[in-house]
């Protein structure tokens, strides 16, 4: 008897651990659709996320702890981890975690802004290239146009005159 009380005990601390577990996915996907510029699209993928990372770790729990015996238990103890760490941990952990984006996201600006710098370089030579190419091709055909323009206006008033 004893031996059951304490595996049992066992499988709720787990659940409790994973209740835990899911709450921290939930902030760290709260944390990274923080902000405002995000579409609904991007933000449903993120819920979408977090319900896949959810059910892995309450069927991690339900196979690996208690041998794929569901109990009611185990979902009161996943509700009682992640109610603890909302009201407990939840606030410190999401300033840190934002932080670290904040800073990863820095770090990779960083990189990428280094990586297109010559991208932007061969963008702007091309540019100035083909505007000025443009202009003079411009510049060269517009008195042609406009001739040719006087002319089929001239040809368009002859036939209605005919």
């Amino acid at each position: 008897m004893e031996s059951y009380i304490s595996t049992e005990l066992n499988v709720f601390l787990w659940s409790i651990i994973s209740g835990v577990f899911m709450a921290i996915a939930h902030d760290i996907l709260c944390v990274m659709t923080s902000k405002s510029r995000y579409s609904v699209f991007v933000c449903n993928v993120c819920d979408g996320i977090f319900v896949i990372c959810a059910s892995t770790i309450m069927i991690f729990v339900l196979f690996s702890v208690s041998n794929g015996y569901v109990r009611v238990y185990e979902f009161i103890g996943a509700f009682i981890g992640a109610f603890l760490y909302k009201f407990t941990l939840s606030r410190v952990v999401t300033a840190l975690l934002t932080e670290v984006f904040r800073g990863v996201f820095a770090i990779f600006n960083f990189f990428l802004k280094i990586l297109l710098t010559p991208i932007r370089f061969m963008y702007k030579i091309m540019y100035n290239s083909i505007s000025v190419l443009c202009v003079s091709v411009c510049r060269i055909f517009r008195p042609v146009f406009s001739k040719a323009k006087r002319i089929f206006k001239v040809f368009r008033i002859t036939l209605k005159r005919t």
